[in-house]
């Protein structure tokens, strides 16, 4: 069975037909129904599950405004392990992506998996923006842009989709975000569980974003002949994609150095507090 089949399997024919017969691609249904299936999510399906299944005793203690920031960062979560494994996966059954880096080489899989990601985005941004700044401030909003219209190029443009796959690899620190905040609503700032991730959390980071951002010089350095070959058979437009992808790892490398700094403050903050405590108790 190919890709296509299998995707296709996983979805009643009757929803892939219609929707080809308006001229959606597999990765455009997979878009659609990534959007319906998370607004569901977002409106009715986490807040139920959270007043019955997921800690409802803890959830229940919450402020209005936490329970929606509780909801969308358990789906957050769920989202970064879809990404972050399922990147992993067809990073280790596609040696092109590995370690080839082909600027023009795509997968079904892989599109299909951005626009999943995608539709979670979109819709996460609207509940961003409708709660703002209570689930996230202006980063949030310029993350989540970047991300989706970035997502939705490297599909519809079928360039530098490698970058895309290796992107997905700096979902596993989310995780670790969202723990903290969870963490911090249970009370347990001053616990070694908190200190511990956010250790992790320091780690996690820097070995997958700013290694992310390392990767990225690599990258168009190891492949700049193939920019070029691009820019000289599609003129102003090869340009435009060189920018384009450019301009997106800049504000991500940009964003995730930002975020790494405050991070690093942080954590050597909580050490010396610690030793500090230590010191006044003896």
């Amino acid at each position: 069975m190919n890709q296509q089949q299998l995707i296709t399997s996983m979805i009643p024919s009757i929803i892939t037909d219609t929707l080809t017969s308006y001229g959606l691609s597999i990765p455009q249904q997979v878009l659609v129904g990534s959007l319906a299936f998370h607004l569901i999510l977002y409106l009715f399906v986490m807040k139920i599950l959270c007043l019955t299944l997921i800690n409802p005793s803890f959830y229940k203690t919450l402020s209005k405004r936490d329970q929606n920031e509780y909801e969308s960062r358990i789906i957050s979560s769920l989202h970064s392990f879809a990404m972050a494994f399922g990147g992993m996966a067809i990073l280790f059954n596609d040696h092109v992506f590995l370690y080839d880096w082909n600027i023009m080489h795509r997968s079904l899989a892989t599109e299909c998996l951005f626009y999943f990601s995608t539709g979670y985005m979109l819709i996460d941004l609207l509940f961003v923006l409708y709660y703002y700044p209570q689930i996230g401030g202006i980063e949030m909003v310029i993350h989540h842009v970047f991300i989706s219209s970035g997502q939705m190029y490297l599909v519809e443009s079928q360039i530098g989709e490698v970058l895309g796959v290796w992107v997905t690899q700096t979902e596993h620190t989310t995780i670790f975000i969202n723990m903290r905040w969870f963490l911090d609503k249970a009370g347990m700032k001053e616990s070694a569980i908190y200190i511990f991730n956010g250790l992790m959390m320091w780690l996690v980071w820097f070995l997958v974003r700013i290694g992310y951002a390392v990767f990225n010089v690599v990258f168009f350095v190891r492949k700049w002949d193939e920019w070029m070959k691009l820019v000289e058979e599609r003129g102003n437009y090869g340009v435009f994609h060189l920018v384009f992808f450019i301009i997106q790892c800049l504000n991500l490398g940009y964003l995730n150095i930002m975020w790494f700094t405050k991070l690093t403050r942080g954590v050597i903050k909580a050490l010396f507090s610690k030793d500090e405590t230590k010191k006044k108790t003896a």
